[in-house]
């Protein structure tokens, strides 16, 4: 049996849900409730303004696509979407990596080789034992 989800309405989050709203986000609660449990998970988010664009990409890459939404009971779109939500969030992580790497570097926050390898051979040794 899988979870019955719905939208409700609490107006406890009106106030959530009425301000995304005006600042161009649709607001909503969504309510799970989960069988043989008297758990209940209730969900409030904010799903931004969207627009069309598009994308080439290979006959291969969208029958994958095709195939995970299918797996996963969601949308092409959605797929899409959250691929590109974790993209962009390593991509960014990692830039700022790079960059505190390189100021650290500038400001001589380093180590000599050869002790960064003696360190290593410790761990090494230790491991071994």
């Amino acid at each position: 049996m899988t979870p019955r989800s719905k939208v409700v309405a609490d107006p406890g989050l009106a106030g959530v849900v009425g301000s995304a709203r005006t600042r161009g986000w649709a607001g909503f609660v969504v309510r799970w409730d989960l069988p043989h449990t008297d758990c209940v998970v209730i969900i409030v988010g904010r799903v931004m303004a969207t627009r069309n664009i598009s994308l080439r990409m290979s006959e291969e890459k969208i029958e994958r696509v095709d195939r995970l939404a299918k797996a996963l009971g969601r949308s092409r779109a959605w797929i899409i979407n959250e691929a590109t939500d974790r993209y962009l969030a390593y991509e960014s992580w990692f830039i700022e990596q790079v960059e505190q790497g390189l100021a650290e570097a500038e400001a001589g926050k380093t180590i000599p080789h050869d002790e960064v390898m003696a360190g290593l051979r410790k761990r090494i040794a230790k491991a071994g034992k």
